[in-house]
């Protein structure tokens, strides 16, 4: 097993080899280097892992790819003294000595894509916010093949407050891409972000680190509109007072396509809030996972922590793997979580039939209105709109 996974990691490593462009600088050195060693140690994951019970790799790990191609990163958005995006080759080495330091969240040493990334990553944009700005990044798959691995930071100063757009879009077949990104939202700071995955033909491995300090709310909006695999981890670590914190994810599957959501939510200290609301939609064979895990650590009194995970599977076919955990070592909390999982309401259809509604805009509403508590927590109302126009051209499509 082992020299089977050895053989499969050196051909993947090949494949995938690329180009550093901008983010060749001797900034990264420590980060890549140390990438590089835990690489060299690590092996692939395998659904013998916990972490990847319901997740294969395989079709990922023996693909092949044109690592020649490159996704540039589309950046809009107005940068002045207190607010700016750029990508690593356009920021100066001062501004980034700066910034927390690159690397110091992920979690290398243990995760193969981690290393990976940290190893490998061909450029990525750094946003940072003192004041109020809007920011959008737009990621446009075209070739298939394509390789793409990006090292993002973003930094909320306290008090500011910054709304992210982070798009992937577009089509390419048998296309890889291993994003990570480090995000720290400082004292009484607000952060929305909203991530929208739709690329057709897409394998994605997306991985998040959020840092919460005192009185800071965040936002993350995912939606998973497309993709033959889209994997998310996002790590919060809620390390302050009185912070909210906001997870909502759409997962739309067609096809044979995989839609796998990991969150890790670690209450550190007392009196904050976590809400996590996932809802999916799944036609044909395709399949979704969500594994939500809060952690509510012995100082973390006064904790209200929500999951819940919600599927409608729309064929015989589909399937849903969930499984929200809890783990409370504080004894003054509110902590609660839920999942159902179940075949579409035949008899809502009937009923909107019987007042003259068409069987496929009677399905289409119901999928609407079901998902319609996620589209209206996102505040953004430009990305909000955005999100209801593909959703309605997708499930009208069916």
């Amino acid at each position: 097993m082992r020299s089977r996974l050895l053989e499969q990691k050196a051909d993947f490593l090949r494949e995938i080899d690329q180009n550093l462009n901008g983010a060749n600088r001797k900034d990264f050195a420590k980060l890549r280097s140390s990438g590089e060693e835990t690489l060299s140690k690590l092996l692939p994951p395998t659904t013998k892992e916990e972490y990847w019970k319901y997740t294969k790799v395989n079709k990922l790990m023996k693909g092949s790819y044109a690592p020649n191609q490159s996704v540039k990163l589309e950046l809009l958005g107005k940068s002045d003294e207190h607010n700016f995006i750029q990508t690593w080759e356009d920021v100066p080495s001062d501004t980034l000595s700066s910034l927390p330091e690159l690397g110091a969240s992920d979690r290398r040493k243990e995760h193969f894509f981690d290393a990976l990334n940290a190893a490998r990553f061909s450029d990525g944009f750094c946003a940072f916010s003192s004041g109020e700005a809007r920011f959008e990044i737009t990621e446009n798959f075209t070739e298939a093949g394509t390789v793409s691995q990006k090292r993002n930071l973003i930094v909320v100063k306290k008090g500011a407050k910054l709304v992210l757009v982070h798009r992937l879009t577009g089509s390419a077949q048998g296309a890889f891409s291993n994003n990570l990104s480090e995000i720290v939202v400082e004292e009484g700071a607000h952060f929305e972000y909203v991530l929208l995955q739709d690329v057709e033909g897409l394998n994605q491995i997306g991985t998040m680190y959020i840092y919460q300090k005192s009185n800071s709310i965040v936002r993350f909006h995912t939606a998973s509109l497309a993709g033959d695999l889209n994997r998310n981890n996002l790590n919060f670590r809620v390390d302050g007072e009185n912070c909210e914190t906001y997870l909502d994810g759409i997962s739309l599957g067609k096809g044979s396509e995989h839609i796998d959501h990991h969150t890790i939510v670690d209450h550190e200290q007392p009196h904050c809030m976590s809400s996590e609301n996932y809802k999916g939609i799944f036609y044909d064979s395709s399949r979704g996972v969500f594994n939500g895990k809060v952690f509510v650590r012995q100082l973390a009194q006064k904790t209200n922590a929500f999951q819940s995970n919600q599927n409608i599977l729309m064929s015989d076919n589909s399937t849903v793997d969930s499984k929200p955990e809890l783990e409370i070592y504080a004894d003054d909390v509110k902590c609660s979580h839920g999942s159902t999982t179940g075949q579409f309401d035949e008899e809502a259809v009937f009923y909107l039939r019987s007042r003259g509604i068409g069987e496929d805009a009677a399905r289409r509403l119901l999928v609407q209105a079901f998902l319609a508590e996620l589209t209206e927590a996102i505040k953004d109302e430009a990305a909000r709109e955005e999100i209801l126009g593909l959703l309605d051209e997708k499930i009208g499509a069916e």
